[in-house]
């Protein structure tokens, strides 16, 4: 006869047996059957039980994966890196000076060279930082905020109705026309506007060609753009890039089953289906900084950007970084890994 004990977790997801459940062996979680057995009747039985636990596995964290795209909690910074935790309605912000900070109630940080703005649950905006040259932190009047973008001399935000609000000098005024928005990317002389529909606008310039590039968009899911560059998820997996048309990065048009994409300087990076990191473009060593390495990470879960380095969070919740940050990288992993690591 076979014998049974029950384990106390969930090999799976990790969730403890709950006191109430409709089945004794099951997790009520994540639904995997036989979660609970640590007993078996024989080697055959354990290891047939640990290939489908392994198989349990990797489709848990590809639906992991796939809710961590959707949700954008990963933020890369000129000056250090945000995860935003829902379940808190926190925001904690790994600094490169070796300071965690903590913003309660905000849901969504955006940050560039010289500022960075936080949105919070009420829809209200405040920006950090010093610089107010041009009126760019001035955003105490705005209400009912649901996206935010720091700009370089600007601080640009989406109404809940769709409207596009702009404090500061916008790289073109005709972005406060805009209707019907959820979210935008901006570059050095541009900006980009994601519709309610799923197409894209363009305000400002860009290369030649690129323009007309964007008006084709279609099923839109992600914007992203860099100094000279804009790029696009596409509802089926999919990448568009807009740039020069000799641009290396416009290789991602290549890819399939991406699930994030993010693009800096001199890369367009996709996070696949499965949790790698595909990598477009090229950079000169001396400004690469450890760049072209990042396509060895693996079992990656969230990834973002700045404007010359790339992050991303593996399933371990471990903080990858490669690139340029104001100040010292290794003391913001040290915050991340003592802070954040553990509610990641």
């Amino acid at each position: 006869r076979m014998s049974i004990k029950l384990a106390s977790a969930c090999p799976v997801c990790g969730r403890p047996k709950g006191a109430v459940s409709l089945s004794e062996y099951d997790c009520a979680h994540c639904g995997f059957q036989n979660a609970y057995l640590q007993s078996f009747a024989g080697e055959e039985s354990r290891a047939q039980w640990q290939r489908t636990v392994q198989d349990a596995q990797a489709a848990w964290r590809g639906k992991q994966r796939a809710e961590l795209a959707r949700a954008h909690r990963l933020t890369v910074g000129s000056h250090g890196v945000a995860l935003w935790v829902p379940q808190e309605n926190a925001l904690y912000l790994a600094l490169a000076n070796g300071q965690l900070q903590v913003e309660q109630q905000a849901v969504q940080y955006s940050a560039t060279e010289r500022n960075s703005a936080v949105r919070y649950a009420n829809g209200t905006v405040k920006v950090l930082g010093e610089d107010n040259s041009y009126g760019q932190k001035d955003t105490n009047p705005w209400r009912d905020i649901r996206f935010v973008l720091a700009a370089p001399n600007c601080t640009y935000g989406v109404t809940k109705t769709g409207a596009v609000l702009a404090q500061g000098v916008p790289v073109d005024p005709t972005v406060r026309e805009w209707a019907d928005m959820q979210s935008l990317a901006c570059g050095t002389r541009h900006v980009v506007g994601l519709t309610t529909g799923g197409t894209v606008r363009l305000a400002g310039i860009l290369p030649a060609g690129a323009a007309e590039a964007i008006a084709s968009w279609q099923n839109v899911t992600q914007l992203t753009a860099a100094r000279d560059c804009a790029a696009a998820l596409h509802q089926d997996g999919t990448v568009s890039f807009a740039g020069k048309p000799n641009d290396p990065r416009k290789e991602a048009e290549q890819w399939q089953n991406i699930l994030s994409v993010a693009c800096d300087s001199a890369y367009v990076y996709g996070l696949t289906q499965d949790g790698r990191l595909l990598m477009a473009g090229s950079c000169k060593a001396f400004l690469d900084k450890g760049r072209s390495g990042a396509a060895q990470w693996t079992e990656l879960m969230e990834l973002a950007c700045n404007a010359a380095g790339v992050g991303a969070v593996d399933a371990a919740g471990r903080l990858h970084f490669a690139g340029t940050m104001t100040g010292d990288v290794e003391q913001m992993l040290r915050v991340w890994e003592e802070h954040i690591h553990p509610i990641w």
